[in-house]
């Protein structure tokens, strides 16, 4: 059976350049491929390391999937450029699973849930926020005891992991 390895991370970081967080991913996504060769990716296909990670699987060839919270992730939030770019990295992916017909309250957790769910390593990129999505993505893998790679990002990156032995 494939692995499947999912990515959070925030929209923005006050230390960190897209370049940067792209050569971490394309980094922990050979890692990954290294050990399990069929793998395939999993992104919540918002602004950020989301997009980014797509941008960096899509070069690589390899198989990722978009997962959507919503039918309607993003608009009238997102600048119509961002959608449009979202939409063109979409099909580059092997597939987009779309959880909700429309945006509801809770949807952006339960998709980092999905993607937990359905996942056997999380890589995470966090820089200590008590609150948001990546917060509450690395808790809820924790939680379920889901292997994490991520790279601590409140000053100076540090990689860090948790149970990497499951």
């Amino acid at each position: 059976m494939r692995k499947v390895i999912a990515i959070t991370g925030h929209r923005r970081f006050s230390n960190l350049r897209k370049k940067e967080v792209q050569a971490w991913i394309q980094s922990m996504s050979e890692m990954a491929l290294r050990l399990h060769s069929d793998a395939i990716f999993i992104c919540g296909g918002a602004p950020g390391v989301d997009l980014w990670a797509a941008e960096v699987w899509s070069e690589m060839g390899v198989d990722w999937v978009l997962v959507k919270p919503c039918g309607n992730h993003g608009e009238g939030v997102w600048s119509p450029q961002l959608l449009a770019r979202r939409d063109e990295l979409a099909k580059k992916a092997m597939k987009v699973k779309v959880l909700m017909p429309e945006y509801r309250r809770g949807c952006l957790n339960k998709r980092n849930e999905f993607m937990v769910n359905h996942s056997d390593l999380v890589l995470g990129l966090f820089d200590g926020r008590q609150r948001g999505g990546t917060k509450h993505c690395l808790s809820y893998a924790r939680q379920n005891e889901k292997p994490i790679v991520w790279l601590d990002c409140r000053q100076k990156p540090i990689l860090r992991s948790v149970n990497l032995s499951k």
